[in-house]
């Protein structure tokens, strides 16, 4: 191969490979499309690449139908027989290398004889045919002008002319046929090339916008790659570049929770404590007002009522009757405070209510809100004091996005004119695509004119053994036989007549056809079609420079095993032209997409994230004060035993029921009855008043007593507990804090890596997919394979192997016409009207034969008629 021609093909090749530096010199990558997201892990659902224009060339070869199919095989091995040795592929190899010069084709001509020997043959036997075929017709004819070679009209009859006769018609029917076969093929291939003409431009066509369209795919499943997934990829990152705070800031904020978390709710725990106090001992000391008025009406109540008694029954001296004692209508328990004689403890409870109050109202909650929020915005907190360090990385971002598609850009401005340019050749093909069709119709003219002689010679022989079959008579003598019999051997006769004009001619013909499409289709096609030519060439190692051929004059590299073979295969298997073409040795694709070297201090940018937490504080110095005050407040220190004692005690010294007067009631009217008027009046009052006290006082009061006491006992869960829940909350949120304080830059450097991997994780994982996509999916090259095979199947196959049947089939035809000249001349002998009869004729002298041959001819003789034998 010349340097321009190398050149040329680098020139080729430097197309797809822009397209593919393209995508290379991404390091980021993009997902768009519902078939695409990213998970909360930062895996990215990669989507399939875009389909693209469908291919319409065919890739697949039609041989036609019977018995197109058992020609090309007859072709191919006739071709094949006669010439059995491979090509001389030393003789290409030193042709390509350029060491081929005269000595040394001069040299290996012996090495030719297997290729060149049967083609040589052939073409002198078909010579030697052209020659001695017409000397051989005209002696034939000369011969039988002088009534010898058959020419004499006379047959000698014998008991054998049946089987001759028959033996004859059959070879002759069997010959017929096979001359038919050959010219209906003929008319079958020249169908078949015309099909061929007519599909020629549309066929070529497919293939270039196949080409066109290979390019368009490419083209855009690059920019699917770099253009489409760019965008959101970009947006994604910086989404989680801003959003830093909920991709590092939220994970260390769980992380502390676990310490943070329960000092929080302890606080909050006490804040609903001092509140639960405050309430409780609001209600104990509001019972215990209602308590107290109600208790001392009681008293002073019962007292009156003791008194009336005592008074009544001085008057009558409790005379008659068992008199109940009254000096249980006397209060035992005492519900007042301490100052008053009773055990509530007012002064303690006026004393803590006032602190319990300013406690609550200081609002533990709010203030433990604030050291909440703190913990709670860890997050906005990280991202607040990271802004400087998250821009720099979204400001190199942004230029790399600035970048590449300036790169696009001027790829698609190199393979954008492509259309342009291919339109002319277009045009230009549908219009001398146009002219072929409308001149082929001369060639099918002129194949139909070709093989018309044997269409008649075929006619001629069927007519004449039909017409000698059916009017021979074998009752008649030679000399008696039938016009229709007689017709029937002169037209075959005629066939022999014409066979012999034209069988030179048609010789002639089929042996330069032969000599021109034979060695074509054995020597250039086969290897071609097989690829046998390339492999054993350009694509055997060693065999035209150290190495590989093809490795050495794309890439001046002879290590990389690039071969024709290997690119047509790949490519038939819809390969990508990465994988086919080895580009991996021109280019490391891996190397190629290392983003580190578009970005290469972005690790170092990621290690500069880091946050000031300072400012987080689990209680602030008012939260600790209140809790200090909450524990200090005397709301512990009141003893309720003295008092809840009291409370249960009775509420009156009656013997009967010191807690319900109704008893001492009851007896008291019983012993009225025993009285008197006016006394028992009186003392059924006194029973009345006393059900009375029982109703307004002693059960309510009771009641009331019984609230105490559990009011008090609810008061007691709350306080007993006050110093130890308070210390408890102390130390948890002291020991959050020290947590936070000592652990929590770890943490987000922790978190900061994490977020680094996930950033980073992108490209890393664009890297795989854009590597896949790369030596797998992008740039399909099944047109390119298409291209190739529609290339050898229309010249190889539709046209060369047509043009090869034009000879196959007429040696053929012309081979049959010998014995069917034979055959013809033989089976005529047996129809035709002969001047002599066998029976006495051999015995009369010529110029007796002479004379009975005219008196046979005279009306007075008339030769008998097998379809009528009756008449002339």
């Amino acid at each position: 191969m010349t340097q321009s021609s190398a050149a040329t093909m680098q020139q080729l090749l430097a197309v797809t490979i822009t397209l593919y530096l393209t995508v290379i010199l991404v390091g980021i990558p993009q997902v768009q499309g519902a078939s695409q997201n990213v998970n909360n892990d930062g895996n990215i659902t990669w989507a399939d690449l875009p389909e693209g224009e469908a291919y319409s060339a065919r890739s697949e070869y039609d041989e036609g139908a019977f018995p197109l199919p058992t020609t090309w095989d007859l072709i191919d091995g006739f071709l094949k027989l006669i010439s059995p040795a491979p090509p001389p592929y030393e003789l290409i190899n030193d042709a390509i290398g350029g060491q081929l010069d005269i000595s040394t084709l001069t040299g290996k001509i012996t090495e030719f004889q297997g290729n060149l020997m049967g083609f040589a043959i052939c073409f002198v036997i078909g010579a030697l045919f052209v020659v001695i075929f017409p000397i051989v017709c005209l002696c034939f004819c000369c011969c039988r002008c002088c009534n010898n070679c058959g020419g004499k009209m006379y047959q000698e009859q014998s008991d054998s002319d049946r089987c001759k006769r028959v033996c004859f018609a059959v070879s002759l029917v069997i010959i017929t046929a096979v001359l038919a076969g050959g010219i209906g093929t003929a008319y079958s291939v020249n169908s078949f090339m015309s099909t061929t003409v007519d599909t020629l431009p549309e066929d070529i066509i497919a293939n270039i916008d196949d080409i066109l369209a290979y390019v368009n795919n490419t083209l855009g499943e690059i920019t699917f790659l770099v253009d489409d997934q760019l965008g959101w990829t970009l947006d994604e990152l910086g989404g989680d570049l801003e959003d830093i705070g909920t991709l590092v800031g939220e994970p260390v904020r769980d992380q502390l929770n676990t310490n943070v978390g329960p000092a929080l709710d302890a606080v909050y725990a006490l804040s609903d404590a001092i509140d639960n106090t405050y309430d409780a001992m609001s209600q104990v000391d509001t019972t215990q007002n209602l308590l107290d008025p109600q208790w001392v009406a009681f008293r002073s109540d019962l007292q009156a009522v003791h008194d009336d008694i005592v008074a009544d029954c001085g008057t009558c001296g409790c005379c008659g009757g068992t008199y109940p004692d009254e000096s249980g209508l006397t209060v035992l328990a005492n519900y007042r405070d301490l100052s008053n004689g009773g055990r509530y403890p007012q002064i303690a409870v006026d004393a803590a209510l006032p602190d319990l109050l300013n406690i609550k109202n200081q609002d533990l909650s709010a203030a433990a809100d604030v050291g909440k929020q703190s913990f709670e915005d860890i997050p906005e907190t990280l991202k607040n004091t990271t802004n400087d360090a998250i821009t720099d990385i979204l400001n190199t971002l942004d230029q790399l996005k600035e970048e590449i598609p300036k790169l696009l850009n001027e790829t698609e401005s190199q393979l954008s004119g492509l259309d342009g340019m291919v339109e002319p050749y277009k045009a230009d093909i549908n219009k001398y695509g146009g002219y072929i069709q409308d001149y082929d119709m001369y060639r099918v003219y002129a194949v139909y004119a070709l093989y018309a002689v044997f269409c008649l010679i075929v006619l001629l022989n069927v007519l004449g053994m039909m017409c000698g079959w059916c009017g021979f008579d074998r009752d008649a003598t030679p000399t008696l036989r039938g016009g229709v019999s007689n017709c029937g051997g002169l037209t075959l006769m005629s066939a022999v007549g014409i066979s012999m004009i034209f069988a030179t001619f048609y010789m002639l013909f089929t042996s330069l056809t032969f000599i021109i499409g034979g060695p074509i289709d054995r020597l250039v096609c086969d290897p071609v079609v097989s690829r046998q030519l390339f492999t054993e060439t350009v694509d055997q190692e060693d065999a035209i420079v150290p190495g590989y051929y093809l490795g050495d004059t794309l890439f001046q590299n002879s290590s990389i095993p690039l071969t024709v073979t290997g690119i047509l295969e790949g490519c038939e298997e819809n390969k990508g032209v990465y994988e086919v073409f080895k580009l991996e040795y021109f280019f490391n694709v891996s190397e190629l997409l290392d983003f580190n070297q578009f970005i290469p201090d972005i690790n170092d940018q990621f290690t500069n994230i880091s946050g000031d937490f300072s400012s987080i504080k689990i209680l602030t110095d008012d939260t600790r004060d209140i809790l200090n005050d909450f524990k200090n407040s005397p709301v512990d220190t009141i003893d309720w035993t003295v008092t809840k004692a009291e409370l249960e005690k009775d509420l009156t010294n009656e013997a009967l029921d010191p807690n319900d007067l109704s008893v001492y009631a009851a007896q008291l009217r019983s012993f009225a009855e025993t009285l008197g008027s006016p006394n028992q009046a009186t003392f059924e009052g006194h029973a009345n008043t006393i059900d009375g006290l029982q109703t307004t006082y002693v059960a309510p009061l009771l009641a009331s007593a019984a609230q105490l006491v559990a009011e008090i006992e609810t008061l007691e869960t709350y306080t007993s507990s006050i110093d130890t829940s308070v210390d408890n909350t102390l130390t948890a949120a002291d020991n959050a804090q020290n947590y936070i304080d000592n652990n929590v830059n770890d943490l987000v450097t922790d978190e900061v890596v994490k977020y680094a991997d996930r950033i980073l994780g992108y490209p890393e994982q664009f890297v795989e997919y854009a590597l896949e996509q790369v030596t797998t999916e992008v740039g399909r090259c099944e047109p390119i394979a298409n291209l190739w095979n529609s290339a050898t199947r229309i010249l190889c196959r539709n046209l060369l192997e047509s043009f090869n049947a034009i000879w196959l089939t007429l040696g053929w035809c012309t081979f049959f016409l010998m014995p069917s000249i034979i055959f013809g001349v033989k089976l005529a002998k047996h129809y035709r009207i002969m001047d002599y009869e066998d029976s006495y004729d051999e015995y009369l002298t010529p110029q007796e034969m002479e004379m009975a041959h005219l008196s046979q001819q005279s009306p007075m003789y008339p030769a008998s008629n097998k379809v009528a034998p009756g008449h002339v």
